[in-house]
């Protein structure tokens, strides 16, 4: 009887260790996934604003939002 329960136990830490390595491999690829993913929008807002502050220049009334907003 002994030996069955330490088979038990032994296939539940299996199963423990399956399940939690499942775990961090999901959350690893979910976080380098998002990560990945956002890298070209900051480029492209980047990019944005240094338009609107480039047109602002010409632009009073877009220089003062601008300013209230804290770019410029």
């Amino acid at each position: 009887m002994d030996k069955r329960f330490d088979q038990l136990f032994s296939f539940l830490w299996a199963i423990v260790s399956i399940f939690t390595a499942m775990m961090v491999s999901v959350f690893g690829f979910a976080f380098w996934d998002r990560k990945l993913s956002l890298a070209p929008l900051k480029k492209e807002d980047q990019r944005i604003v240094a338009v609107l502050v480039d047109f602002a220049k010409t632009q009073p009334k877009l220089s003062e939002i601008l300013r209230n907003a804290g770019l410029l």
